[in-house]
């Protein structure tokens, strides 16, 4: 049984879109582990030190670009892959230029191979590309050419702006409707982080989780939940893994439908940086028999990994304006 997601979540620094999507990865179980404990003052200060950092991470990567790996799976319901395509791009931040969101930040993909054959005239697509935009009427129609260039190659998953965007439950905007939980410390590297877990409690405007599910399943409550791994000194965001559970009258707990997990490391260019992003998307895997029980009861729900989105960087380097056309 599948679903339909589309995301749009407006959180600053976190605007992204997200078509068919999600996320998994498993966390270092050998990591060094012990407990601490913040008060809630303590706790949300160091919340809120974590926001500034990230806005912080926002700016610096305004200068940068990067080597950018992207690769799709589609499984079936016994696990077996079905498919997998491979995108090669360079990676590169697009500052707006015009109207009330001037300034704003957004992901391009310029896509070098696709599948190991090379993309013909890159270059003089992009150069053409940036030329249409001194003539957008509108910031929306200027942004959407670069969204829709960027992920022209993309197939069974579409993802679009999370290289910029951190964990939702990090933004001081949206922290109302989350309940936070220091958890532990760990060694990730050298350094110690602190690990927070969030769960959201509430709706919020600035969420917008849009989940089509089966009219017979009443879902509700596309909620987040998760864990954030932040450095204990730079208040730098070193790992998280998040993901989106629905309720249902028919099932007797919540079930997953996306999880999503991203790992930084320490940089020349003094934040941590992405390596790796990754993405699940889960359906439910319900047999004749579970139909006919939850006529009657509530039934436990299973479900199994339908897609996987791993999205992997390397070689960050300063951006260089020249750029020469493919001959």
């Amino acid at each position: 049984m599948a679903f339909t997601i589309c995301k749009s979540i407006v959180a600053n620094p976190l605007t992204f879109f997200i078509l068919l999507i999600s996320t998994l990865l498993v966390t270092d179980s050998t990591a060094q582990q012990s407990e601490v404990r913040m008060s809630d003052d303590e706790l949300h200060k160091f919340l809120d030190s974590a926001d500034e950092q990230a806005t912080v991470y926002t700016n610096v990567f305004k200068n940068l670009y990067a080597d950018q790996t992207k690769t799709t799976e589609v499984f079936d319901r016994s696990g077996k892959l079905e498919k997998r395509r491979i995108v090669l791009s360079d990676l590169i931040i697009y500052e707006a230029q015009s109207g009330t969101s001037k300034g704003d930040l957004r992901e391009y993909h310029n896509v070098r191979e696709v599948d190991g054959k090379r993309v013909k005239n890159r270059d003089r697509r992009a150069i053409n590309l940036f030329s249409r935009l001194k003539s957008a009427d509108s910031i929306e129609e200027e942004l959407e050419k670069i969204k829709k260039e960027s992920l022209r190659y993309d197939r069974e998953i579409s993802v679009y702006g999370l290289v910029l965007a951190q964990s939702i439950a990090l933004s001081r905007q949206v922290r109302q409707s989350f309940k936070f939980a220091e958890l532990r410390t760990e060694k990730v590297g050298e350094e110690v982080a602190v690990v927070i877990g969030f769960q959201q409690t509430s709706e919020h405007s600035s969420i917008d989780m849009k989940i089509k599910s089966p009219d017979q399943l009443e879902t509700s409550n596309p909620y987040f939940r998760g864990e954030l791994w932040i450095d204990l000194k730079t208040k730098s965001i070193r790992r998280f893994w998040q993901e989106v559970t629905l309720e249902s009258p028919r099932f007797n707990e919540p079930f997953v439908v996306i999880r999503q997990e991203a790992e930084y490391r320490p940089s020349e260019f003094g934040i941590p940086l992405p390596t790796r992003i990754t993405y699940d998307a889960y359906n439910l895997n319900l047999t004749k028999k579970d139909f006919i029980a939850m006529r009657t009861e509530k039934i436990k729900p299973v479900v199994y990994l339908n897609r996987r989105l791993l999205i992997e960087y390397k070689m960050f380097r300063k951006f260089d304006v020249s750029v020469a056309a493919d001959r």
